[in-house]
C-alpha cells in the first residue's frame, strides 16, 4: 500500500477518534441517569427490555453511530497492520 494511502488512513483514525469522543460525551448523561453503559443499553433495547420511550430511541441513535465508528476504526487499524 502506498505511503500516501497509509497517511490518509492514519489521519482518518484521528477523525474516528474525534467522532467517538463526541458520541461518548453525548451518551454520558444517559449512562449516568440510567446507570448502564451504552453497550449494555443497546443489548437491553434490542432485546425489547426497555420499552418504547422516546429517550431510548435518542440514546439508541447515538449508540448505533458509536458502534459504526468503532467498526470503522477496527477496519482501518486492521488495514494499517496488514500493510
Amino acid at each position: 500500500m502506498s505511503l500516501k494511502i497509509m497517511d490518509l488512513l492514519k489521519k482518518e483514525l484521528g477523525f474516528v477518534d474525534f467522532a467517538l469522543s463526541k458520541l461518548k460525551s453525548e451518551m454520558k448523561p444517559y449512562e449516568k441517569e440510567y446507570l448502564m453503559q451504552w453497550k449494555e443499553f443497546v443489548y437491553k433495547f434490542e432485546a425489547g427490555k426497555l420499552g418504547d420511550d422516546r429517550v431510548w430511541f435518542t440514546w439508541y441513535a447515538l449508540a448505533a453511530s458509536a458502534k459504526d465508528w468503532y467498526d470503522t476504526k477496527k477496519e482501518i487499524e486492521k488495514t494499517i497492520r496488514a500493510s
